[in-house]
């Protein structure tokens, strides 16, 4: 998967362990507390949690410190960057990135993406998937709706209720524009909603 997939973890762990060795410990606890209300509360009232404040907040250090500390709700992060081309426009990069984290946290959804036998040419061949939906459907609703029909026997809502709430963290959206289109806050948009509804978007 990981050689199909071609994760920016290790990028976005270098972006993590600079910021954390620059974030004062103690600070921004407001934030921390936020967050573990809005999982305690099982998403309750929204899916999304959206941080916006000024430049200088610190909300890059937030994210970093919620991907260490949270790390057993932290399923998956992408932190975007207006001078990286692949983490700026490029919204199937991060799909895939996204979903090899996911595969290593939730070995369930892992296993069902082992049996797609991705390779690295057929996600990149854009006759294969010529569009962002159609990505987003094979890795994530095609995996997590054949994990839904083996557990059918199950009550969904009492499913849904009783299953830990995760949680996927993407930085810095604002920097995502490029050419007058933010393909990756568009992708958000369109698809996220269609994923389990125990995982949340931070």
């Amino acid at each position: 998967l990981e050689e199909a997939l071609s994760p920016l973890r290790s990028l976005d762990d270098e972006v993590i362990d600079d910021n954390l060795r620059r974030f004062a410990e103690g600070t921004r606890e407001w934030a921390v507390e936020r967050f573990d209300a809005w999982v305690r509360s099982g998403f309750e009232d929204h899916r999304v949690f959206v941080l916006t404040a000024g430049a200088g907040v610190g909300k890059t250090g937030i994210m970093c410190n919620l991907a260490r500390a949270r790390a057993d709700v932290v399923v998956g992060y992408h932190f975007c960057r207006h001078d990286d081309p692949g983490r700026r426009g490029d919204p199937k990069r991060m799909l895939c990135s996204l979903a090899y984290q996911l595969a290593q946290a939730l070995p369930a959804y892992g296993a069902e993406l082992a049996k797609l036998k991705l390779t690295r040419a057929k996600l990149a061949d854009d006759r294969e998937f010529p569009t962002v939906t159609g990505l987003f459907a094979h890795l994530f609703e095609g995996p997590f709706g054949e994990l839904a029909r083996a557990g059918a026997a199950q009550d969904e809502e009492d499913h849904h209720q009783n299953h830990p709430r995760r949680v996927i963290l993407i930085d810095a959206l604002d920097e995502c524009e490029h050419a007058g289109r933010n393909g990756i806050l568009q992708c958000i948009g369109r698809n996220f909603h269609k994923l389990p509804r125990w995982l949340g978007v931070y």
